[in-house]
């Protein structure tokens, strides 16, 4: 298995009832930059990350997010993260208060079940309170895949006898599978052929 955590790297300001502190997105990695709202309800976002290089099976998909909730008035406030899963936007989690700042983990594997989704993925958090007093505050978020990646597929028609030399030893210790049926008449030297760093570079890529 692969996992895969990238940082939020845009913040296009589609609604925005929270301050702002530092530089878009605000949600990378630092202590200094951050959004934050106070005595009052409101939505901020939409925050984005970078395309997955990921493919294969999709074991599960997190939200990782760092907040604070302040702790008066416990039972009547609560910061929400949603997910834009395409078409709509899904509830991830919900963070109550606490005494500070907080790594939180939603799973959303049900959300974005599809690598289309995942890369299309979008997150907007929202402040909800009762008594006008407290706030809540939002520095750091991720998304975090886990996957079994694809099995590479390598045709070896038209290979030289050392390529597949350095195929067969190669797949002893990879995924790689030799293609099924019938292949054309090809040499095969010894699985212990010794292969250089470029006849393994020219089967790789």
């Amino acid at each position: 298995m692969t996992v895969e955590e990238l940082y939020t790297d845009a913040f296009d300001g589609a609604v925005r009832m929270w301050a702002e502190v530092g530089s878009s997105p605000f949600l990378h990695d630092t202590d200094g930059d951050l959004v934050w709202i106070q005595d009052w309800s409101g939505e901020h976002g939409d925050w984005t990350f970078p395309a997955s290089a990921g493919s294969g099976t999709i074991n599960s998909v997190k939200i990782r997010f760092e907040g604070y909730v302040g702790e008066s008035y416990p039972d009547t406030r609560f910061l929400a993260v949603y997910v834009w899963d395409g078409s709509g936007w899904q509830s991830a989690g919900v963070i109550f208060p606490d005494t500070d700042y907080a790594w939180y983990e939603f799973d959303v594997t049900s959300i974005l079940d599809t690598w289309a989704k995942i890369n299309g993925a979008k997150v907007r958090i929202a402040f909800t309170q009762t008594e006008l007093v407290g706030a809540g505050y939002a520095r750091r978020l991720t998304r975090k895949v886990d996957y079994t990646p694809a099995v590479k597929q390598i045709f070896i028609d038209g290979l030289t006898s050392i390529q597949v030399g350095c195929l067969a030893a190669l797949r002893r210790t990879t995924r790689t599978k030799l293609p099924q049926g019938p292949v054309r008449s090809l040499l095969y030297p010894r699985i212990d052929h010794a292969c250089s760093s470029r006849e393994y570079a020219l089967l790789l890529f």
